[in-house]
């Protein structure tokens, strides 16, 4: 006899906001695979847990890692209350970062995708990415590893980024836009698709123009998309005085969005019309978030 299913207050619209899977399919698999299982309320509309949702979660990334449906879905309800797998804790930054090195692509992705469904995006991302991009940076200016070595591991890491981006749903129209970039002589482009996944995640619409952007399409970009804030990562204090000088370049753009700047460059006073961000990722989304969505 089938269990009661566990009460819920989720709509099938919220469904398929947090889970990332549209309505036919989650109705699809209620039919075939008998999960979900909604309640009804008194008027018969359907209602799923919480619970429910983060299940459907894991197995819309296992199905994307190349599972079938039916296995999909039975392992995650398996593994709804089960620690994190052998594999995933095995997963240190330390040894992230030494397959990011050796170009290991496959189990490099295998493994962030892993940690995903186990842990989540935005702790995939400040507990190993992250970690993992410092060792390989302090190994480059340590001269233990190469340029090359270096931009191999980014670009792995970016293919799972964009794999997450591919998968994400809209942001609201009328949600602010905010413009992520890095201005010239500013190459790290992690930050900027991380930081479009993690505004996108808080309501706002968020669009990643890339890295070592030129200052003039920048002031291209503003005046076009009219965005409510543009936010620039620098990595290194010789790349405050450009901030200056995209400051200036935007004074007259109407409207004016806000100029926020963030990362380890970061340092002392920064030109006029330039604010600020808190200085870790999660942090400076959240304050986005609040400033521009006033929640």
């Amino acid at each position: 006899m089938q269990e009661n299913p566990p009460a819920g207050d989720l709509r099938l619209a919220q469904l398929t906001e947090l889970t990332g899977l549209s309505a036919l399919v989650i109705r699809a698999w209620e039919r075939r695979y008998g999960f979900p299982t909604p309640v009804r309320t008194e008027g018969g509309h359907r209602r799923y847990s919480r619970e429910q949702a983060e299940a459907l979660h894991r197995a819309s990334l296992l199905v994307r890692s190349g599972f079938r449906a039916r296995e999909a879905i039975a392992r995650a309800r398996e593994n709804s209350d089960a620690p994190p797998s052998a594999e995933t804790q095995e997963l240190s930054a330390g040894s992230l970062a030494d397959l990011l090195v050796l170009g290991d692509s496959a189990r490099a992705l295998a493994h962030l995708r892993g940690s995903e469904n186990t842990l989540g995006f935005e702790a995939t991302l400040v507990e190993r990415v992250l970690p993992a991009l410092r060792h390989i940076g302090h190994g480059w200016e340590e001269g233990v590893l190469t340029v090359a070595q270096e931009h191999t591991a980014t670009g792995i890491v970016i293919s799972w980024l964009g794999a997450v981006r591919a998968t994400r749903r809209g942001s609201p129209l009328d949600a602010p836009l905010v413009l992520v970039a890095t201005p010239p002589g500013e190459h790290h482009a992690v930050s900027v698709w991380a930081l479009e996944l993690l505004l996108q995640a808080r309501g706002l619409n968020a669009l990643a123009l890339g890295s070592d952007v030129p200052i003039d399409a920048l002031a291209a970009e503003v005046r076009q998309r009219r965005p409510a804030a543009i936010v620039l990562g620098i990595a290194r204090k010789e790349g405050i005085p450009v901030l200056g000088e995209v400051a200036r370049a935007l004074a007259d753009a109407n409207p004016r969005p806000r100029i926020l700047a963030g990362g380890a460059g970061v340092v002392g006073p920064l030109p006029e019309g330039v604010e600020e961000l808190p200085p870790h990722y999660i942090e400076g989304s959240d304050w986005i978030a609040r400033e521009l969505l006033g929640s």
